[in-house]
């Protein structure tokens, strides 16, 4: 996990950016839950970490069987390709200024899912 990235989510959310949208696609996940960002919400991951993310991250109620979950104002996909749908499910005249991209994750690079 990059402790900046988590730190990055964490000041958003602590500096009140509901307007923000956040999106993550598959086991990026991980990233916005170890900021907490999705405590109390419904998400899903990739079904192949679910039980991981379920044991790991109690607070969070996991959607199973489904290509995105949008709770308040995150967007959660379970893989690559549903990051697609969960990026045409966004609505509204807003362009993002900052994109975060990470590869971070509890899985180790390369890992084919």
């Amino acid at each position: 996990m990059n402790p900046a990235l988590v730190h990055f989510i964490q000041r958003c959310h602590e500096n009140k950016l509901e307007s923000l949208i956040i999106l993550s696609v598959c086991i990026g996940f991980f990233s916005l839950a170890a900021a907490g960002l999705l405590n109390g919400l419904r998400a899903t991951t990739h079904y192949q970490a679910l039980k991981e993310a379920q044991s790991k991250y109690p607070s969070i109620t996991m959607v199973k069987n489904v290509r995105f979950v949008q709770d308040k104002n995150v967007v959660t996909t379970d893989g690559i390709t549903s990051g697609i749908d969960g990026a045409l499910q966004l609505d509204g005249p807003e362009v993002t200024d900052i994109m975060v991209y990470t590869r971070d994750a509890s899985l180790p690079p390369g890992t084919i899912l």
